[in-house]
């Protein structure tokens, strides 16, 4: 569990945010197959994934938050997808890990 008033410490002012932060404690997932509602999910990036190719999955599972490495190509998603899912809250952060 993580309790999103942690985002508000950690999070640089570099960092990407789109969407308005929930409050309250969330599970974390980091798999979709693992992911429930009401999850903060990290979205891990390795040499041949990122798991923030699978946003519109993670979104229609009721995810909140979505934690992602921010990248140009994954900015430019995370803003399309808000458009369409204003109350999911996006955080691009230097590294997921």
């Amino acid at each position: 569990m993580i309790n999103t008033k942690i985002f508000e410490k950690i999070l640089k002012p570099t960092d990407f945010r789109r969407g308005k932060l929930p409050g309250g404690d969330f599970p974390v997932a980091t798999d979709t197959r693992n992911l429930t509602e009401r999850s903060v999910f990290i979205c891990l990036k390795g040499e041949n994934f990122d798991a923030f190719n699978f946003v519109d999955q993670i979104v229609l599972k009721g995810c909140p938050i979505i934690v992602f490495e921010k990248t140009e190509s994954n900015v430019t998603a995370a803003n399309n997808v808000a458009e369409k899912y204003q109350e999911v809250f996006f955080v691009g952060v230097e590294s997921t890990v």
